[in-house]
């Protein structure tokens, strides 16, 4: 495939922008009738977000995570559809750092989180020919450009001029809710057939900047409920809470299984 960016090959007389404030503006263009001249015309579509939850959605660049949770919290109706995403075990964890005055970027740091990146993960798989992912966004984080290598316990975590992406299932939300919030702009597919000697080798990747917004904000609250509600999270960092008995290290089989336990029944949502 090109390099084609697929999200805008159509030609757009439309545009749905989601920016800081929270503020979703709707732009279209409007062809010349009845003498009038034909132009662009900007609407506010901010209080009826969810009648727009079929659009792609473009993100501003200044949009934080700030702003999709104000977005959300002042709607009944969004907060409804996201109901199985933990959204008000969020909105409650969220609101001391809602409350706070709006905090600037943070200085660099080798272990912080510069923004939030939604992602799409695919998969083929060779033998059924087929590619699968399609049905959310991920979410993680996204390091500053290290400006030399990051070691951990003498091995290299991560390399000069690299980005290293952290996970946010756990992560402080006071710490996440004035970052950057942005679509990412290439979806890389990596080969799931365990038949194929390439299985989790990256198979090949296109530009796609398409996303609608349910599908913005199903990402972001599905990523930020990863492991549940806080009770869940707390459980969770219990059971990985080294002691005087446990180990310094740990094999990864052993680590995986212990999340495994807690995250599989939370993955599909809050109960009703």
């Amino acid at each position: 495939m090109d390099d084609t960016d697929i999200g805008t090959a159509r030609g757009q007389r439309e545009r749905l922008v989601l920016s800081a404030g929270p503020k979703l503006c709707w732009t279209r263009y409007v062809d010349a009738q009845d003498g009038s001249q034909a132009g662009w015309v900007t609407s506010d579509t901010t209080p009826a977000a969810h009648t727009r939850l079929f659009d792609s959605v473009e993100l501003d660049a200044a949009l934080t995570l700030r702003d999709v949770f104000l977005l959300v919290g002042d709607n009944p109706v969004l907060r409804a559809v996201l109901h199985r995403q933990w959204i008000d075990d969020l909105m409650a964890r969220a609101a001391p750092a809602l409350a706070r005055p709006r905090r600037s970027a943070g200085d660099y740091a080798p272990r912080g989180i510069e923004f939030l990146e939604l992602f799409r993960a695919l998969d083929s798989h060779r033998t059924r020919n087929a590619v699968g992912g399609f049905s959310r966004l991920h979410l993680h984080g996204v390091g500053f450009e290290l400006r030399e290598d990051l070691l951990l316990e003498g091995e290299v975590l991560g390399a000069r001029g690299t980005r290293i992406c952290w996970g946010v299932g756990c992560a402080s939300l006071d710490e996440l809710m004035d970052l950057p919030l942005r679509l990412a702009q290439e979806v890389v597919v990596v080969e799931d057939d365990a038949a194929c000697d390439e299985c989790g080798r990256e198979v090949t990747r296109f530009r796609c900047s398409d996303a609608t917004l349910g599908e913005v904000l199903h990402g972001v609250f599905w990523g930020l409920s990863f492991f549940g509600g806080q009770a869940e999270i707390d459980e969770l960092l219990e059971m990985l809470t080294f002691d005087d008995e446990t180990p310094d290290r740990i094999d990864v089989p052993t680590l995986l299984r212990r999340i495994g336990q807690s995250a599989t029944p939370r993955h599909g949502g809050c109960p009703t």
